[in-house]
């Protein structure tokens, strides 16, 4: 209403103004004839509603751009040939959206310099890599707060990869075949829930000073290199996560990465968690190592590790915690491993 009454008064300025300067211009002076021209300045028109002139001062406000892409909540269906990246390019990329999709999508992704996207899969919704083993199937570069959610994604060199400054969750998927990574993280930041990554060569990693966080419920499984690879800086977090089945390491850290661990299993690998060439490991309690083919924990190269309140690491062969030259260190091994072995010496 308040809009409504500004319009109002300024359509009723405008008439007055424009009737008395038609009514000076057609007033001849004294000793003068009058003009033949027409009033320099002619009154609005009265055949103009309201509304109307809220739909044009509307139009005005808007910006110019004719190409300008609006926040949308957008359905794809690709049992009936919808694709995702279709949908991506109709989207405003600063405008939070959500696009919705249904079927199985044969198409590598691109999302690129979006702000709050939400990318939800319904049903069992699948993506496949079409490139051949070449591509990424999901690629996010340079985007804050993407959530992928509830999809199945298959193959590529990568599965999800996470890079350029980009902030990116996961939540609900099931990320396999890759014959790289299934998750990659570079130069940015990731948060898992309840996701399962297997069958790639590396399951996660995280590198070039990125940060990894699992809020719970992850599960790595059953790649052939590695479970979970840090490096260059980067950390990994994990909290109720399970690391399991894999033809290589669970964890390895390697220049400079750092780990925390709290309330995780890690079995059945080659070596449970490796610490090595200037890399931290900090395990704060309720972790469960155990069954590696090899040590639970490897510490080496001026790294360290810290075992905080009580986590249970026995029945790996050999010493559950060992150290190796060169210049290892650890805290708490002698009374927080549960009664594991270790050759590792604490003053």
């Amino acid at each position: 209403m308040k809009r409504i009454a500004i319009l109002v008064s300024v359509l009723l300025t405008s008439l007055a103004s424009a009737a008395w300067a038609q009514k000076s211009n057609l007033a001849p002076a004294a000793g003068q004839s009058a003009s033949p021209t027409a009033p320099l300045i002619r009154p609005l028109p009265n055949t103009h509603s309201i509304a109307e002139l809220m739909k044009h001062a509307k139009l005005r406000g808007r910006n110019a751009d004719p190409n300008l892409k609006m926040a949308a909540n957008i359905k794809v269906d690709c049992k009936r040939g919808g694709k995702i990246q279709k949908a991506l390019d109709q989207l405003s990329p600063l405008s939070p959206s959500v696009v919705t999709v249904y079927g199985t999508c044969n198409e590598n992704i691109l999302i690129q310099g979006f702000n709050r996207l939400t990318l939800q899969g319904i049903s069992g919704a699948t993506i496949n890599d079409t490139s051949g083993g070449t591509g990424f199937v999901v690629d996010i570069e340079d985007s804050t707060d993407i959530l992928i959610q509830g999809f199945t994604i298959n193959g590529g060199v990568i599965g999800v990869f996470c890079g350029n400054l980009s902030v990116c969750r996961l939540d609900g998927n099931t990320i396999q075949g890759a014959s790289d990574a299934g998750f990659q993280a570079v130069q940015s930041r990731a948060t898992f829930d309840t996701n399962t990554i297997e069958d790639s060569c590396y399951g996660l990693t995280s590198l070039e000073s990125s940060s990894v966080r699992s809020n719970g419920g992850l599960l790595i499984q059953q790649n052939s290199c590695a479970g979970v690879h840090v490096d260059s800086g980067s950390s990994f977090a994990a909290f109720g996560t399970a690391i399991q089945d894999n033809s290589g390491l669970g964890i390895e850290a390697y220049t400079n990465a750092s780990l925390i661990l709290g309330s995780t299993t890690i079995t059945a690998n080659t070596y449970g968690v490796l610490v090595a060439a200037h890399s931290t490991a900090l395990f704060v309690g309720d972790n469960v190592i155990s069954a590696n083919s090899n040590a639970g924990v490897a510490v080496r190269d001026l790294s360290y590790a810290e075992f905080v309140g009580a986590n249970t690491i026995t029945g790996n062969p050999g010493a559950d915690v060992i150290c190796w030259p060169q210049f290892p260190a650890t805290r708490g091994v002698l009374t927080n491993i549960g009664g594991g072995t270790t050759n590792c010496v604490e003053p």
